[in-house]
C-alpha cells in the first residue's frame, strides 16, 4: 500500500467524490445523521428488530388446556433476541397448578422443537404482571422457520387467567 496523505483540515467538495476501491471506514464514521432520509438503502443492508405478542387468554377467562399458536415465518434469516411472558390474572390453586409457556420453531418442515432452554413456569408464587423472561437456547433462524408459541395448564383451568408470552427477534430482509 502506498502511503497515505493525510489531511489536517476540513475538506470540501462541491462535486461527486469517488473511490477506485471499497473505502474502509472506521468503526462509528458513519452514523445515522450522515444518512439523509431520502437515501435509496437496499433492505438487504437493514436489519429490522420486531416483537410480537399473543395472549392465551384475559385476565378472567380460562383458556384452552393447551394453546398452541403461530406466530411468525421467517422472511430471512435472523436471530431470537428474547421471550417473555406475564400472567395478568389472578393465579389460583397452589405451586401444582398454573401453566407454562414456551416457544417453538419448526425448520424446512422438520417438527417443531423448542428453543428455549426450558419452559417459563406459572403458578401462585409469581406476581401479578410482572414479567418472568425466559432463556434462548437456540437463537438463530433462517428464512422460511415458523415460529409457535404454547400455552400449556397444569391443574385448574383458572390458574392461567391472563396468561401473554412476547418473542423478539432481528431479522435482515433481502
Amino acid at each position: 500500500m502506498a502511503t497515505p496523505d493525510i489531511f489536517n483540515a476540513d475538506i470540501v467538495f462541491n462535486g461527486n467524490c469517488s473511490f477506485a476501491q471499497d473505502p474502509s471506514l472506521p468503526a462509528g464514521a458513519v452514523g445515522n445523521n450522515e444518512i439523509e432520509a431520502s437515501a435509496n438503502i437496499d433492505a438487504s443492508k437493514l436489519v429490522c428488530h420486531r416483537a410480537v405478542t399473543n395472549v392465551f387468554a384475559a385476565p378472567t377467562v380460562e383458556p384452552a388446556a393447551s394453546t398452541y399458536v403461530i406466530v411468525h415465518i421467517a422472511q430471512a434469516a435472523g436471530s431470537l433476541v428474547a421471550f417473555q411472558g406475564v400472567n395478568s390474572g389472578t393465579l389460583a390453586g397452589s405451586t401444582s397448578t398454573g401453566f407454562g409457556l414456551n416457544l417453538f420453531k419448526s425448520t424446512s418442515g422438520g417438527a417443531f422443537a423448542t428453543v428455549l432452554s426450558s419452559t417459563l413456569r406459572f403458578d401462585s408464587t409469581n406476581t401479578v404482571l410482572v414479567r418472568t423472561a425466559g432463556t434462548v437456547a437456540s437463537a438463530t433462524f433462517s428464512a422460511g422457520d415458523i415460529f409457535a408459541m404454547t400455552c400449556t395448564l397444569s391443574g385448574t383451568s383458572t390458574a392461567a387467567r391472563g396468561a401473554a408470552a412476547t418473542m423478539t427477534w432481528y431479522e435482515k430482509y433481502a
